[in-house]
């Protein structure tokens, strides 16, 4: 699994912390809250459904869900890509 997050991003410091991230796969009627979770701020989980699943976040009603351990972490001025 590849992510791509922004070199700034608080979640790209969890990542790093942690050596593991979750990737909740959403339907295209979840656009919405696809673009709450797309957004910067630490309010993102504020009124969604979730529950920690191997430590991690999982939205409840997406269609898939993925645990993943860090592989590799690349970073260029913009953004980092996450291998897992």
């Amino acid at each position: 699994m590849l992510v791509s997050l922004d070199a700034g991003s608080d979640l790209l410091a969890l990542v790093r912390t942690a050596g593991r991230f979750g990737v909740n796969v959403l339907s295209s009627a979840q656009s919405a809250l696809a673009l709450t979770f797309a957004r910067k701020g630490h309010s993102k989980f504020d009124g969604v459904a979730w529950e920690c699943e191997h430590g991690l976040p999982r939205l409840l009603g997406a269609s898939g869900w993925l645990a993943c351990d860090v592989e590799t972490l690349v970073t260029d001025g913009h953004h980092a890509v996450v291998l897992g």
